[in-house]
């Protein structure tokens, strides 16, 4: 697949292609909870795909659980990049995963 290119919007770089997880509210608008590890599934196949620019907010129903489930699986990487950003002095204002 085509790599998706990213912009820059001040010093933020994002996909120009965001994945909005708006869809898990709607999914769980009936009371049914969305399985977070079937998501984070769903997600990283997002992610190996090329799309790793994601939305949410806390009224998305369950989607912040689920990426935290994708991060978890990424935790050693994520612990590198923190710590690379941290003794480079620079600040790590959003994370693209």
């Amino acid at each position: 697949m085509k790599k998706i290119p990213l912009t820059l919007i001040g010093r933020l770089s994002i996909h120009q292609l965001i994945t909005g997880l708006w869809q898990v509210a709607d999914i769980e608008k009936e009371g049914q909870l969305f399985d977070p590890e079937e998501g984070a599934n769903i997600l990283e196949q997002y992610h190996q795909d090329g799309f790793s620019t994601f939305d949410m907010a806390d009224h998305y129903g369950s989607a912040e659980l689920i990426v935290g489930k994708l991060l978890a699986r990424f935790q050693e990487d994520l612990g590198r990049l923190f710590q690379r950003q941290l003794s480079s002095n620079h600040e790590v204002p959003f994370l693209s995963v």
